[in-house]
């Protein structure tokens, strides 16, 4: 599902989608949310870009520490499967258009190429 995404949003090769997704997914795991404290500055810079797209948003949780009365934040990474299913349908949406096109073109054309 996110590979159809990253190609569908960035345009990008199979190849580059696949590892780019691998890496997003490893990091998740079987989660939704991550804290943002395991990510290297590299994986940070990759969730910005993917921010931008909303395949992944960032989020915040505020706890008062009752030992020391004072505000603690930690800050969350959380990937949105709504906008990649949204932009996955959009893909195949695409393929499927194609498809019917290319079903119209007579076979004649289809052997001079």
């Amino acid at each position: 599902m996110l590979v159809k995404s990253l190609r569908n949003l960035y345009k990008l090769p199979r190849r580059d989608a696949i590892e780019i997704a691998s890496s997003v997914l490893g990091m998740f795991g079987f989660e939704e949310r991550i804290i943002d404290n395991v990510l290297d500055s590299d994986r940070r810079k990759l969730f910005y870009v993917l921010s931008e797209k909303k395949i992944v948003y960032p989020d915040r949780e505020k706890v008062i520490l009752p030992t020391e009365k004072r505000e603690w934040r930690t800050n969350y990474w959380i990937l949105n499967r709504e906008v990649i299913l949204a932009t996955q349908k959009e893909e195949e949406a695409e393929e499927k258009e194609i498809e019917e096109v290319e079903a119209e073109v007579p076979e004649e054309v289809w052997e001079s190429i």
